[in-house]
């Protein structure tokens, strides 16, 4: 709907320097066909297609380091084999090789002609594989997922300060609807309340693509621009300059409700989400004294950096240094056969007479000039003497973590120090201190743990150990009581059947005496099935006993009962009769 440009709310720091930018915007951008092998750098646990087995252009093959891998043509994937890695240090690292087919097909896509859910969108920004492309690499989604529900101002990051970069700029130029799509995407994802477009005076052609496109959108964008000064283009000084909010320290944008993202990154969001196409092609500068054909080129990720080169007509061995990235903040690798990475914005390829000897370095003057323009106002001096003399503590007491290794610092030094180095051979030192303690840590807690969980199973051991001895214990009682209550109860019941089993001619049997034995039996069987009970006795003596207590209770109602029928059947006199002794005594 508008554009209305703003002025920075904040001044910036840093140095004007020259930019050699004027020869990589001479032409277009140019597509770069896939080279005979493509190595792509994957964690191998995660690799999710067969070995030997032909892949389309964006299928996915695998993640690093979380954030998914696609394919950027149709292929075959021939192995996983090491490679140097995209990085200072140039260790190996697994890669998935693709020999691609010539036929450049790719998967089908599903392009959206309306936005779904946020939580759609979210998944398929996710599953594209998208990475910051202004150089960090951090996961696009992470990013935005902590911007959530907190956003105030998303700040499109268009300041390309490093000299000889110039992506954004090209990219700005031919595909501004595509930027500004992505931004009015986030804007509505987050909730955000501004767009804030960052851009240096330096780029006009730039400006003047945005200041076009924007009248074609239902969105308020507001423009700044900003001076060529490096490292202008620095997140946390950008968001600073434009919001006026200091972002405290070992914090993020975020944490004072903006969200930063660069250009290319919002581009590749765009496509992500509209056209359904992962991210498998970036746009990078290819430049320096070594190139013939400097320019901007769409590269395929996980191209090798020689065929690039040789795309751009550099001969590989015209090359006396290669460095990835810009000037100040880049790092040279001497492995030509090094993938490019997502990251990968700028190669910058001189030859011998363009390289200068690095010139020797003297003391420190302490003339204050580094402190002038670091960005993040810090003390160079200090954290170089404190590097220097590995005084680790008063680093981080002077926030060395905060340093984003610009080399503004070095390159205002008369002395010619390469401060930046220090810091980073600090901070290497510092990590590392860091990972040992957090390796102390953690084996305190695993022998810690280890001595709880021994303790706690000897402690069960003793405790069954106790139980099993007072288990033993209270059998051995039990069956003492049993056996002694079965001999009771027999003897009764051997008494009672050796009266009733007797000669005729004895005596004739006592049924109260039979009655009472079996009843004084009863009762003591009786007490020790409660003497049982209370000692939590086995269930199958417990059944035994109430077994001898219905025997006998049995027996007793049958001994009771014989007892009343006896008693019952003795012959009574009849009425009016006398005894035979008393009508003699009175007949004599």
């Amino acid at each position: 709907m508008s554009l209305v440009r703003i002025e920075p709310v904040r001044p910036l720091r840093g140095i004007a320097m020259p930019g050699h930018k004027e020869r990589s915007l001479t032409r277009p951008i140019e597509l770069l066909e896939a080279p005979g092998r493509l190595y792509l750098r994957v964690d191998p646990e995660t690799v999710c297609v067969d070995l030997e087995g032909a892949v389309l252009g964006g299928e996915l093959l695998g993640r690093c380091q979380g954030v998914g891998v696609h394919a950027p043509t149709s292929g075959r994937i021939l192995a996983i084999a090491e490679a140097p890695m995209c990085h200072p240090a140039q260790l190996p690292s697994p890669h998935l090789v693709l020999e691609p087919d010539g036929r450049d097909a790719f998967r089908r896509s599903e392009p959206w002609t309306r936005l779904p859910e946020p939580a759609e969108i979210f998944r398929r920004i996710e599953s594209a594989g998208l990475a910051g492309l202004g150089g960090a690499g951090f996961p696009t989604a992470l990013k935005l997922k902590s911007g959530a529900q907190r956003t105030e101002a998303l700040i499109v990051n268009a300041v390309e300060c490093e000299p000889h970069i110039t992506a954004d700029a090209a990219l700005l130029r031919e595909h501004s609807d595509t930027v500004l799509r992505g931004a009015a995407l986030v804007r509505r994802l987050l909730g955000a309340r501004d767009i804030i477009i960052a851009v240096e005076n330096s780029m006009p052609e730039a400006i003047a693509a945005i200041e076009r496109t924007a009248r074609d959108f239902d969105e308020d964008f507001r423009l700044c621009v900003l001076p060529a000064l490096y490292p202008a283009g620095s997140e946390k000084q950008l968001t600073e300059a434009l919001l006026g909010r200091e972002i405290p320290a070992g914090g993020l944008p975020a944490d004072i409700g903006a969200l930063c993202l660069n250009v290319g990154t919002l581009a590749a969001l765009a496509t992500a989400v509209y056209q359904d196409a992962p991210l498998t092609h970036r746009i990078t500068t290819i430049t320096g004294s070594a190139v013939p054909r400097p320019g901007n080129y769409c590269i395929p990720i996980g191209a090798p950096i020689e065929d690039l080169l040789c795309s751009a007509g550099c001969a590989p061995e015209d090359v006396a240094r290669l460095i990835v990235g810009g000037s100040m903040m880049g790092y040279a690798i001497s492995d030509l056969r090094t993938p490019a990475s997502k990251t990968v914005n700028c190669l910058i390829a001189d030859d011998a007479g363009a390289v200068a000897p690095q010139p020797p370095q003297q003391p420190c003057i302490r003339c204050g000039f580094c402190v002038e323009v670091c960005p993040v106002s810090l003390l160079p001096q200090q954290l170089y003497a404190y590097s220097h003399s590995q005084q680790y503590e008063r680093l981080e007491q002077h926030r060395l973590a905060d340093c984003i290794e610009c080399g503004a610092c070095s390159w205002v030094c008369p002395s010619k120090i390469p401060l930046v180095e220090y810091y980073r051979q600090a901070k290497r030192h510092l990590h590392s201190a860091e990972r040992e303690r957090l390796a102390s840590d953690a084996a305190r807690v695993r022998f810690e743990s280890r001595n709880e969980r021994l303790s706690a199973l000897a402690q069960a051991r003793e405790a069954e150990l106790l139980e099993r001895r007072r288990a033993r214990k209270l059998s051995h009682a039990d069956r003492s009581a049993i056996a002694e209550a079965q001999q009771r109860a027999s003897a009764a019941a051997a008494a009672a059947d050796g009266d009733g089993d007797g000669d005729a001619a004895a005596e004739p049997p006592q049924p109260a005496g039979d009655v009472n034995q079996l009843g004084i039996a009863l009762r003591q069987a009786q007490v020790q099935l409660a003497e049982l009970q209370r000692r939590q006795a086995p269930e199958r003596d417990i059944q035994h006993i109430q077994g001898q207590i219905e025997a006998l209770g049995e027996r007793l109602r049958s001994a009771a009962s014989e007892s009343e029928s006896g008693s019952g059947s003795e012959p009574k006199p009849e009425s009016g009769s006398e005894p035979k002794s008393k009508s003699k005594s009175g007949s004599s």
